[in-house]
């Protein structure tokens, strides 16, 4: 299976999917809170979430939380060493740093993998270790 495959796809197309069915095991969508324009599936027991622009209905952002559900050859690392050694340097970096409100963020590394794709690797705070990973599609 292949997130990016999904991403950009509508709601409606995706149900369609057994592929896309059988992850989401019968979760249905939610609202976030205080954006009307935006739903969501999380899949707490596997540690995936799917963001959708209510507008269009498609799929905008798929984070994943889990190791066992990364993407791209990373499945089960967990390191920033590991994930440089497998992919090379990331097309973009923030080093973690206090944001208003937020407090304290976690460093992230960017990584462009073909014209319109791209993943973004968020660390937890004070640490290398993987934080989750974010699919994309745009630049």
């Amino acid at each position: 299976m292949n997130y990016y495959d999904f991403l950009g796809k509508t709601y409606e197309e995706l149900v369609k999917d057994p592929s896309f069915t059988s992850l989401i095991g019968g979760n249905v969508p939610s609202k976030i809170d205080g954006y009307d324009d935006e739903f969501y599936i999380e899949l707490f027991n596997r540690g995936l979430e799917f963001q959708f622009y209510s507008e269009e209905n498609k799929l905008k952002l798929i984070i994943a939380y889990n190791p066992a559900y990364f993407e791209y050859g990373l499945k089960g690392i967990d390191n920033r060493k590991d994930i440089h050694d497998l992919i090379g340097m990331p097309s973009e970096s923030m080093l973690e740093k206090t944001v208003p409100v937020l407090g304290m963020v976690g460093a992230w590394d960017k990584f462009v993998i073909g014209e319109s794709k791209y993943f973004q690797v968020v660390y937890h705070v004070g640490s290398d270790k993987v934080k989750c990973i974010h699919y994309l599609m745009g630049s």
